[in-house]
């Protein structure tokens, strides 16, 4: 016999049985043979059977070669818990193979064998007695027979055989025979299902790797990929293989320099948990990752394990906040500027009013040809682009639109030109060719912002070395096929307006941005982004078209097209009429002492009876007291107490035929739609020309008296 022969002989000269040490028969050599052909079949088993449950039913079917095992189960126990549960049984009588919870020697047979940890047989009167004291699970068989499965001193479980109606079935030999194999069965099944739970374990593993949302790549001691799962191939747009064939440094661009050893070294001494970098991808771009890294023991060597994260989107949404904070910025400050040229504008449209309107009854005492002749319309002339200054700052800041007309484009670029000279260095030169006489629809101020907007870029890129500025204005007609070459306009006639530099010129990569909103290259603080911005929206809505030509360090050069209107000679220069007069009674209403006493002078020069309040409220109670006796009033918008809209409300209640004329500096909460549907027959901005006055107050005077 072999080893294992051996020892189910030595162990058969003693038996456990009812309490007595008996001594049995030495099994005959043909069943020793069938108990280590068992033995040998289970162990087998262990590597052939697909699970635990598989096993289970061949170490019964193994087993009913040495004994019956008609009525067979495994019970695994939990000692911790004292918990019982059944994973493999077969019974002819008893189905019932729940869950025993809380065992102990006088509720479970299991339990018995648990808690004395040694085999048990127990015959018909014995169990009769325990039954009779809740001590056995089910039907009561005739035999019960149960072994301890101990694997290094520890109990992992039972083994029983029973018999319900033979209660010789089972003998004292039988036990000697479950209790041999029980030690061999006991670590088949340890092994077996600590293997299970190794695959389940790898399945798991293999499972939240394949399946992770991020990419998983995993590296050899000498910095080359060994395994990497299906999102590092799909994010980096390698395949597996190409993966396993590249190194660290060949995925990592700011280490390319480096050995992959080094690379390693690297991230183990600075504990590198989680850094923000970028990746190479198969295509040749880059990929914004996040890595997480740690070491693994991979059986012979560690192992570095990255978790890598694409954030491109994150990075992306994180740019486009800061675009967004920095435009929320930027409008922030734009409505600052609103606000403060809104405030600003009624206080100095009452101070030029002043200036023009005194100059205005000045030039009415001197003599035609004298040089304060001269110098007054000088005056005159600078507070009309003063005027007009303020009406920029507010169309800048949104807070006003001026219609547009047919307006000639060289006198603009002219006055703009005065303005360019003053403020450039001496280092660049100007040479301007306006030739064009030709009309365009749009808006005076706008082409004035185009103008000095494009010529401040200009000279902005010619500031560090000084250079030449070109300007010119004139007209160029376009057949069908030269104006293909634009991508709005049309056949026809435009003035262009050709503005450039020898500057820096413009990089390519930031061509297509420069007219975005809020795009600059200026330092923060230095510019606000909008300049090119408006100059497009401008063009635009012109109908017109913007080009760029650049070369880096040769200079830009910009042209705008604007389509010509045909005025027929309805707009040409017309000849300097004498102010409109007549003999009206006027009531004319401003706080501003100032501009109440020279509008005063101005009217009486016309011919009108004029009559001055400063306060609105005295204007009323006047009125109240003969509303018939003006033709006309004249009020101011902002005033304490009571304001010019309001005031003309009152004063149409009391009579609706009034003729009534609201004259602004600025308001932002009254405008000429308001006025006209207030009654308020003319609505204009300050400060108004004498001769803009006169033909108001003559054409509202006419339109009433038709009536």
């Amino acid at each position: 016999m072999d080893e294992k022969s051996n020892s189910i002989s030595a162990f058969s000269k003693k038996s456990l049985a009812n309490g007595r040490t008996t001594t049995l028969k030495t099994p005959s050599l043909q069943h020793s043979q069938k108990i280590n052909q068992t033995l040998f079949d289970i162990s087998w088993a262990v590597n052939t059977t697909a699970d635990i449950e598989e096993l289970y039913r061949f170490i019964h079917k193994a087993l009913g070669n040495v004994l019956d095992v008609t009525n067979f189960f495994i019970a695994i126990v939990d000692i911790e818990q004292k918990t019982l549960f059944f994973p493999y049984h077969v019974d002819v009588t008893d189905d019932n193979f729940s869950t025993i919870t809380d065992f102990d020697v006088n509720n479970s047979l299991t339990g018995l064998v648990v808690m004395r940890r040694k085999p048990i047989l127990l015959r018909k009167q014995q169990l009769e007695e325990r039954a009779a004291n809740n001590g056995v699970w089910g039907p009561v068989p005739m035999v019960w027979m149960g072994v301890p499965l101990v694997v290094k001193d520890a109990i992992i479980g039972v083994m029983a055989v029973q018999s319900y109606s033979d209660e010789k079935m089972y003998n004292d030999q039988d036990l000697q025979v479950l209790a041999a194999v029980s030690h061999q069965i006991a670590i088949a099944i340890d092994r077996k299902r600590s293997h299970d739970a190794l695959k389940k374990s790898e399945r798991r593993f293999r499972q939240l790797f394949e399946q992770s949302n991020d990419a998983i790549v995993i590296y050899d001691a000498k910095g080359q990929i060994i395994n990497c799962n299906h999102r590092a191939s799909q994010m980096l747009g390698f395949s597996r293989r190409q993966l396993c064939k590249m190194a660290i440094t060949q995925l990592l661009p700011d280490k390319k320099n480096l050995p992959p050893e080094r690379v390693l070294q690297e991230i183990e001494a600075n504990s590198l948990g989680l850094i923000e970098t970028r990746m190479n991808k198969a295509d040749g771009s880059l990929c914004e990752v996040e890595i997480s890294s740690r070491f693994i023991e991979g059986g012979e060597q560690r192992l570095l394990q990255q978790i890598v994260r694409d954030i491109s989107q994150r990075k992306k949404m994180e740019k486009e906040k800061q675009k967004l904070q920095s435009q929320l910025h930027q409008a922030q400050k734009m409505e600052a500027i609103g606000i403060l040229a809104g405030g600003i504008a009624h206080d100095f449209n009452n101070i030029l009013a002043s200036i023009i309107g005194y100059t205005e009854l000045a030039l009415y005492d001197v003599e035609q040809d004298s040089q304060i002749k001269n110098n007054l319309e000088e005056i005159f002339k600078a507070g009309n682009r003063a005027k007009e200054l303020v009406q920029q700052i507010l169309i800048f800041a949104h807070k006003s639109d001026e219609a547009v007309k047919p307006v000639a484009v060289k006198p603009i670029v002219q006055e703009a030109l005065k303005l360019i000279r003053a403020s450039l260095p001496a280092t660049i030169e100007i040479v301007a060719r306006p030739a064009s006489t030709s009309y365009v629809m749009a808006n005076p101020t706008q082409i004035h912002q185009v103008f000095i907007n494009l010529c401040t870029n200009a000279a902005q890129a010619m500031e560090d070395r000084g250079g030449l500025l070109e300007v010119g204005v004139s007209d160029v007609k376009l057949d069908k096929y030269s104006a293909k070459r634009f991508q709005n306009l049309e056949a026809g006639s435009y003035v262009k307006i050709r503005i450039a530099d020898t500057g820096t010129g413009i990089a390519p990569n930031i061509m297509p941005s420069i007219f975005e909103p809020y795009f600059t290259t200026k330092a923060p603080g230095e510019g606000t982004g909008m300049g090119l911005a408006i100059v497009h929206r401008i063009v635009k809505q012109s109908g017109g078209e913007i080009t760029v030509k650049t070369e880096l360090g040769k200079g830009s050069t910009f042209e705008v097209y604007f389509p010509i209107v045909n005025l027929n000679g309805a707009n040409q220069a017309e000849k300097k009429k004498s102010p409109a007069t007549g003999a009206e009674q006027i009531l004319f209403v401003d706080d501003e002492a100032t501009i109440a006493m020279m509008s005063d002078q101005l009217l009486e020069h016309l011919g009108y009876a004029v009559t001055t309040c400063s306060s609105s409220l005295e204007a009323l109670e006047l009125f109240k007291q003969n509303p018939y006796s003006f033709d006309l009033v004249i009020t101011d918008m902002t005033m304490p107490q009571l304001t010019g809209d309001n005031l003309a409300r009152k004063l149409l209640a009391i009579r609706p035929d009034l003729p009534v004329i609201l004259c602004t500096g600025y308001s932002k909460t009254f405008s000429q739609e308001d006025a006209f549907a207030a009654g308020i027959k003319a609505y204009l901005h300050k400060p108004v020309t004498i001769a803009q006055l006169a033909q108001t107050i003559r054409k509202i005077m006419d339109q009433a008296k038709e009536v």
